[in-house]
């Protein structure tokens, strides 16, 4: 099974960020954390970025804007984490199996 740790404990280069941009990288470090804790727990799981932000988020208290967490699930999906699924309805998400 994934460890978010494991995955998502890299740092990034902070020499140039401002300090927005280093607040900006904790949240959506944060952000992908709570999701790949909640896809560890419910492998099964399958979501659109709204029912991610108000179900599997929110659970774990993390403060939640959908279009940071799109931007977030993109790049889980990028790294091979995540499987992004078309839908009628737009793109669904669920762990990389």
């Amino acid at each position: 099974m994934c460890s978010c740790d494991e995955h998502l404990g890299r740092k990034p280069d902070l020499g140039n960020l401002s300090e927005g941009d280093i607040e900006a990288q904790r949240r959506e470090t944060e952000l992908a954390r709570a999701v790949m804790r909640y896809l560890v727990e419910h492998p099964q799981a399958m979501d659109n970025a709204q029912g991610i932000a108000e179900w599997w988020v929110t659970r774990e208290q993390v403060p939640v804007e959908v279009e940071t967490l799109a931007k977030v699930l993109q790049q889980l999906a990028d790294e091979g984490l995540i499987e992004k699924v078309d839908s009628t309805n737009g793109p669904l998400y669920r762990l990389n199996r």
